[in-house]
């Protein structure tokens, strides 16, 4: 299952959600500028790309970019949620009104939160239980598909952050957003800096890279690993198609709840329903290798559904099929991830 996009209401609201902003996460520095970690995050990347043959420019932060980096680290650790799309409604700069419903993809948030509406590349990658610059760069560095976002030849800016919310599944949370056009946008006054936490999380390697958004569809190289995502490689995921094996996992129902191969990452033809049953990519309901508008028709009849209405469809498709988080309704919660991987290609 390879994949692939809101105004403060009263001041008490307003003030309420800002105490519990405070209270429930720490950036490692109390304000919008770069902490250690996220500076030597820096060095490591333009040094990395400088390293290449030939060398690739060196990536600057651009301010209407990091702070849509810094809202979705917050957000994911807030919300107990790790995914390119967030769930906000409403005022999504100033507070973080969650919604299991809503979807919101890297791009449109990265115009809302900072300005960053330019018509060029971009992408993002994102980690979870990893507190050090090293020790997230290494992993980007040894999937693919992340390290192709931190290679991007088309890219010449960036933002980063990593930030701790105590409580939350991961403890440390990193966004790196990418843009294919430097803005004139200049940091904000550096405020007091207040003591940083001293967390020992543990780390679980969960990053996942988005690619620049192309019109036509994207290839996804490979049977393995898939490159050209955003697919989240998360544990026991055997064919990093993004579902896992048998455990659920970050948000995701299992291969053995969908009833879809742990094994295979992608159909064996692109001939449309000539698979024998297990399905082999779970959004590929038609089998024929890419996510389009017939998959979304053998989807439509189940949304708004209990997984217990099922079959749906004239194919009689059991309702676990499409139950992609696994939690018993078929609902904007699973048509987001549908959504993820819509116009990609396996092979």
């Amino acid at each position: 299952m390879p994949h692939g996009l809101r105004l403060p209401a009263v001041a008490g609201l307003v003030l309420a959600i800002a105490i519990a902003l405070a209270s429930s996460f720490t950036h490692a520095a109390a304000d919008p500028q770069l902490d250690s970690e996220e500076q030597a995050f820096v060095t490591l990347i333009n040094n990395y790309r400088a390293a290449q043959n030939p060398p690739l420019g060196a990536l600057t932060i651009d301010w209407q970019i990091q702070p849509a980096s810094e809202w979705m680290s917050t957000d994911m650790g807030i919300n107990s949620y790790f995914d390119h799309n967030d769930h906000c409604i409403g005022d999504c700069v100033n507070g973080h009104q969650y919604s299991a419903s809503a979807s919101r993809d890297p791009w449109t948030r990265m115009c809302q939160i900072g300005g960053y509406c330019y018509n060029t590349w971009k992408g993002e990658n994102i980690a979870a239980g990893f507190n050090t610059a090293q020790s997230v760069f290494t992993a980007w560095q040894n999937s693919p598909g992340h390290n192709a976002n931190m290679l991007g030849t088309h890219y010449t800016t960036m933002g980063v952050a990593r930030v701790y919310t105590v409580g939350s599944t991961y403890g440390w949370y990193w966004t790196n957003d990418f843009g294919g056009y430097r803005s004139n946008a200049t940091p904000p006054p550096r405020a007091t800096n207040t003591s940083s936490p001293t967390p020992t999380p543990t780390p679980v390697p969960s990053p996942t890279p988005t690619p620049a958004v192309t019109p036509s569809p994207t290839q996804l190289a490979g049977a393995g690993c898939l490159n050209a995502v955003p697919v989240s490689l998360i544990p026991g995921d055997s064919d990093c198609d993004g579902f896992p094996d048998g455990i659920p996992a970050a948000g995701r129902a299992s291969e053995a709840e969908l009833g879809t191969d742990p094994t295979r990452a992608c159909p064996s033809t692109s001939t449309p329903d000539d698979e024998p049953s297990p399905d082999a990519w779970p959004v590929d309901f038609n089998d024929d290798r890419i996510v389009n508008g017939q998959d979304a028709g053998k989807f439509a009849p189940a949304f708004n559904k209990l997984v217990s209405d099922g079959p749906f469809g004239p194919d009689n498709i059991p309702g676990d099929r499409f139950d992609l988080n696994g939690n018993g309704i078929i609902n904007g919660q699973d048509t987001g991830k549908f959504q993820t991987y819509f116009n990609k290609i396996c092979s």
